[in-house]
């Protein structure tokens, strides 16, 4: 079994992206955040090990991120695939949005616990 080494625990996180190698043209979303990575799902994916542009937009907001792919979902020819990245350049403002995330959980989890 794989120990898992992350340092922040992963969060629910659709937002859309554009990523590529040096040019983010190709489009998807993420699935889930920490504050040292994202899951992407989108029909194109890059082998493990491959470094990575991401943009992430977050309404006016749009966050640039550098990366490196740490695992593929099988593919299929035609169907969507997920990639699991690591980042390698630490920005305030993806902390910032995680850290947002985590407290709207943690209230809104406190708030159905009082019903």
């Amino acid at each position: 079994m794989m120990e898992d080494r992350r340092v922040s625990k992963r969060i629910p996180f659709r937002g859309k992206v554009k990523y590529g190698s040096s040019d983010p043209t190709l489009g998807g979303y993420s699935f889930n955040l920490s504050e040292g990575g994202i899951g992407i799902i989108a029909y194109r994916v890059f082998p493990p090990q491959s470094k990575i542009t991401i943009f992430l937009y977050l309404g006016d907001e749009t966050i640039r991120l550098e990366g490196v792919v740490r695992w593929v979902s099988p593919t299929l020819p035609g169907a969507r695939s997920s990639m699991g990245i690591k980042f390698t350049s630490r920005t305030d403002g993806i902390k910032s949005v995680y850290q947002r995330r985590i407290n709207r959980m943690t209230r809104d989890e406190g708030l159905s616990n009082v019903a």
